[in-house]
């Protein structure tokens, strides 16, 4: 039996890697522009790490993550996300108690979600989190991040939802809840099924069975069902950002106030409360028009609360996960396509043992010299050249019989159709010459 990928994961072959190496670059640069440093943490974590963190009644904790047993009996758990792994990190190792931190990390997520077009099991992200501060500024900071990479990936169509979830004061999200709960109750018999235990006979007048049982425990839940049902009940339920309280209010009108500085565009979503339960205050998305439904490329928002579930001391906390392969894939929709980087040489040794031995030892030079370069191993020689425009070569140094009886080498320029002799003494000078500009010494000779 033929042994294939696991459903829900993909090959990023040779032909489309350099595509992954634009976005990755693209997202270096702008981390760092904007002052965060790389950090890397584990693929996979104690199970408890996420169930503290994201929340036991989130889906990503119920149906979503891959867990097992190591050898030793303990529960791990392949990340479904990196911004827990990143507050456990600093926790170990003492580095939440000082200045503010601003970290970047570019790596493998794994959901057990049903795959469709740009969502797979095995994922990557690029996010960013600053720790150390709950400045509304720093919110605001990180979405113009999010914007000014997806402007170097050369995407347009794009915009920003925003919203506030409030924090834990009693007068601010709890005191929403309660709200949302009765409401939800005056719409729908369903919460009367879970409160008394009737599980399996939900009388159901609008929200599905995961939302009714939502209610109970996470009720800002229901706002990311996709269900028609579900979704009308929702569309007339209480706004959180009407629910705020004084604190809350204040430092979701100065995100908006700093937006608008910054030259930013969005506008306010009353249904996005992201589904990890550490979030708190300013929550967020980027959206665009060239993805359809599924339009979300980048989410994120405010965790201040992320640390103490963790057992450490509160501090404030931002930041955004942003989906690699979907960003590729809307890239791919409206043609933007990064320069696929070639390899400017290729040596054909074309007489014999003798030649192989010579094109080795200029293999060595051309590459010490810093010029990219290969060797046809497999003596296809001429016919090797059809290749040309596909694999980028604008040089082939060709070496046969009347080369090596000359102590020469000819090189052939694949674009110009021209072809010079040199003799190899003065080639190994042309390369020691080259300085950061070797393949434009090469260039000199067709002028």
């Amino acid at each position: 039996m033929e042994i294939k990928a696991p459903k829900g994961t993909q090959d990023i072959l040779p032909d489309e890697i350099h595509k992954w190496h634009a976005v990755e670059k693209a997202a270096r640069d702008t981390a760092e522009l904007f002052g965060y440093r790389e950090i890397r943490t584990p693929i996979f974590e104690s199970t408890d790490l996420f169930a503290r963190g994201i929340g036991e009644g989130t889906d990503i904790v119920e149906k979503e993550m891959y867990t097992f047993l190591d050898k030793g009996e303990r529960s791990l758990t392949l990340r479904p996300e990196i911004t827990a792994s990143v507050m456990r990190a600093l926790l170990e190792h003492k580095k939440t108690g000082g200045d503010l931190l601003k970290l970047y990390y570019i790596g493998p997520i794994f959901r057990y979600e049903r795959p469709q077009k740009g969502r797979f099991r095995q994922s990557h992200q690029f996010g960013v989190e600053a720790i150390g501060s709950d400045s509304p500024q720093l919110d605001a900071e990180q979405i113009c991040l999010a914007m000014e990479f997806y402007k170097r990936l050369g995407l347009d169509k794009l915009s920003v939802d925003i919203n506030s979830i409030g924090c834990s004061n009693d007068n601010c999200r709890p005191a929403y809840r309660r709200d949302l709960i009765t409401y939800l109750k005056e719409n729908t018999d369903t919460l009367l099924g879970v409160l008394f235990g009737e599980i399996d006979n939900i009388g159901n007048k609008g929200l599905c069975d995961d939302c009714a049982r939502r209610m109970v425990n996470n009720p800002l839940r229901v706002f990311d069902c996709k269900k028609d049902g579900c979704k009308q009940i929702i569309s007339r339920a209480p706004r959180t950002y009407e629910h705020l309280c004084d604190d809350c209010r204040a430092h979701f009108e100065k995100v908006k106030e700093t937006l608008e500085l910054l030259g930013v565009k969005y506008r306010v979503n009353p249904n996005i409360v992201r589904g990890l339960d550490y979030y708190t205050r300013t929550v967020y998305e980027v959206l665009s028009e060239s993805l359809g439904a599924q339009n979300a490329l980048c989410g994120g928002g405010r965790y201040d609360n992320l640390a103490g579930e963790l057992g450490g001391v509160k501090v404030g906390g931002t930041g955004f996960a942003a989906g690699i392969e979907r960003a590729i894939m809307v890239m791919d929709e409206i043609g933007k396509k990064p320069e696929r980087p070639g390899i400017p040489v290729i040596i054909l040794p074309v007489g014999g043992e003798k030649a192989m031995n010579q094109a080795v030892t200029i293999l060595k030079k051309i590459r010490d010299s810093g010029i990219p370069a290969e060797l046809d191993y497999n003596n296809r020689g001429f016919k090797l050249l059809k290749k040309s425009e596909e694999e980028g070569w604008r040089f082939a140094f060709i070496i046969g019989e009347d080369e090596l009886k000359e102590g020469k080498v000819s090189i052939k320029h694949l674009i110009k159709r021209d072809q010079k002799g040199i003799e190899t003494a003065e080639l190994e000078e042309l390369l020691d010459s080259g300085g950061k500009d070797p393949v434009g010494i090469l260039e000199n000779l067709f002028l």
